[in-house]
């Protein structure tokens, strides 16, 4: 066998398929968060909200302005594989991580009881049950550590 072949030989017997996981994501009702009082016991319609947990999305991405249209948060990012349903209604996504999603409440929900599910490329995540109040105020620290509040209620 020619040596160029033999090599080739043993590369492909050496080649061994990469595992992938594919765990479904993983969060509870404690994990999701308003983004400003870090208090799960304050969300509310037009809230921007952590989801915390395990499997939320393969890699980071942020939302970028060519994601908005029509003054609208994009409810999917390109390439991200990540949904967020509240009340089934898809929520807007600002940015995902494996580890974290930052997510803003549609505007048009109102107080009560909620579910929030997450899906990764069809792979769905608990319906988590939360309650959502008629505003949720919070504050936001500029990186100068200067306080914005928040009102969160649709009149901002």
């Amino acid at each position: 066998m020619p040596a160029a072949l033999f090599s080739l030989a043993l590369l492909a017997a050496a080649v061994v398929p990469a595992q992938v996981t594919r765990d479904a994501p993983s969060y509870s009702a404690a994990t999701i968060i308003n983004a400003a009082s870090g208090d799960p016991n304050a969300l509310a319609p037009y809230t921007i909200i952590k989801i915390v947990g395990k499997n939320l999305a393969w890699d980071a991405k942020d939302m970028q302005p060519s994601d908005i249209r029509a003054s609208m948060v994009p409810t999917v990012l390109p390439n991200a594989g990540v949904h967020v349903y509240i009340n089934r209604q898809s929520a807007g996504l600002l940015n995902v991580s494996p580890t974290q999603l930052t997510v803003l409440i549609p505007g048009d929900l109102v107080a009560g009881p909620a579910i929030v599910q997450t899906t990764l490329d069809g792979l769905s995540g608990p319906e988590v049950l939360v309650s959502l109040a008629p505003f949720a105020p919070g504050m936001f620290a500029n990186d100068d550590g200067t306080l914005i509040v928040s009102r969160e209620n649709g009149d901002l």
